[in-house]
């Protein structure tokens, strides 16, 4: 085990490293095995130079994200069990060389971070339930093997099975293959009781604006019958006054007084029609309001 190497010999081949920093390694181009577990590493990182690495171990570290590896095209096996990654996207699309990859004991929690492996054409073997580390949460999902094996039909082994055989692979897509067939039902049944729903919807909003415009109609024309007569009176205010005064002088009352009871008359019919006026226009907001809500 070699310390937080300084000056290593440009030779070596195979190295076991203990620095969390990943350091002084700048020198050793030719490493085809770099073991760096147990490091409490954080960050992948200062192996832009190690290009001609073949086996990568960065198990029982403190890695939370996957990065740093794109230069090394030569990797074939990567170990990156007991850390603490939660997501793979696409760090590991450049890796296309890359056939044994460990991923146990992570927190990967979703089908959709295990899709992106299918973009690694040499993959031959993948752990993300190995028996030595605890099983990431994805695994803990009804169907975890057939997504994988649907998704990734050149894997060798998975976990600690041997899954090689043609027979597995072709039930795995036709499990698949029926579960899309059952999903895509439900979707179009969805969809169509979705439009169904819709068109009551519309039935029902149509059968509920029924009496709000009937009311609008209704209390509209009312309203503008209310301001032509009130338009009316304003206009010839003496009309109203004439009519009494014939009325009155068929009585033999007093001029004066007869003009005076008139225009007090004309007053009060006004101002009730003002009223309703003012009464017929808080119904008329109401029920708009009723129609836009």
């Amino acid at each position: 085990m070699i310390e937080a190497p300084v000056d290593l010999n440009p030779m070596i081949k195979i190295i076991i490293v203990c620095d969390p920093e990943i350091s002084g390694l700048q020198n050793c181009n030719l490493l085809e095995r770099l073991y760096l577990y147990d490091n409490q590493i954080q960050e992948i990182k200062n192996l832009e130079l190690q290009v001609n690495v073949t086996n990568l171990w960065l198990n029982n570290n403190c890695i939370t994200k996957i990065q740093g590896l794109n230069l090394m095209k030569n990797l074939r096996e990567l170990n990156l069990s007991d850390n603490f990654i939660e997501k793979i996207g696409h760090d590991l699309d450049p890796n296309v060389n890359l056939e044994i990859l460990n991923l146990s004991g992570n927190k990967i929690s979703s089908f959709k971070e295990l899709t992106h492996l299918a973009r690694l054409p040499r993959l031959k073997e993948l752990a993300l339930n190995d028996p030595t580390s605890a099983s990431n949460p994805v695994c803990q999902l009804c169907n975890y093997g057939i997504h994988i094996l649907y998704h990734m039909p050149g894997l060798e082994r998975l976990d600690n099975w041997d899954v090689s055989c043609k027979q597995i692979k072709d039930t795995a897509e036709s499990a698949v293959m029926k579960k899309l067939m059952y999903y895509n039902m439900r979707v179009r049944l969805a969809q169509r009781n979705l439009r169904e729903t819709q068109v009551a919807l519309q039935e029902r909003k149509k059968c509920l604006m029924k009496l709000p415009e009937e009311c609008i109609r209704t209390l509209s024309h009312t309203l503008k019958s209310l301001e032509h007569e009130l338009s009316m009176m304003t206009q010839s205010p003496g009309t109203a006054s004439s009519k009494m005064e014939t009325e009155l002088e068929g009585r033999k009352v007093n001029e004066d007084a007869l003009t005076k009871r008139a225009k007090l008359d004309v007053n009060s019919v006004e101002r009730k029609i003002l009223l309703k006026i003012e009464a017929l226009r808080e119904r008329l907001q109401r029920w708009t309001r009723k129609m836009d809500e």
